[in-house]
């Protein structure tokens, strides 16, 4: 009901909510990718390491959006993580 949702503090109503597009974390980061291996859905690294070119990287980044678009979950749908920000890098008429 609506009352109910008006009682709602903004940090819950956002929580309440589904997300509103899947989110694919890519990482470049080899350290940081190992340490938030349950949050990054893409490690490429490699390419920085030099264990893969860009082409490579960017072909396992897009089929990832296929399995992604034909229903794969990404880790921020299986960790339930539905916050999600805007920010406006310019002022708006």
């Amino acid at each position: 009901s609506m009352s109910s949702l008006n009682s709602l503090s903004p940090a819950s109503f956002i929580l309440s909510f589904p997300s509103i597009a899947p989110v694919i974390k890519v990482c470049a980061n080899s350290k940081t990718s190992q340490k938030m291996q349950d949050n990054i859905d893409i490690d490429v690294s490699t390419v920085i390491d030099g264990k893969e070119s860009i082409k490579e990287a960017g072909e396992r980044l897009f089929k990832e959006l296929i399995e992604v678009l034909n229903g794969k979950k990404t880790k921020t749908e299986i960790l339930k993580h539905h916050e999600f920000a805007i920010y406006l890098t310019q002022p708006t008429l």
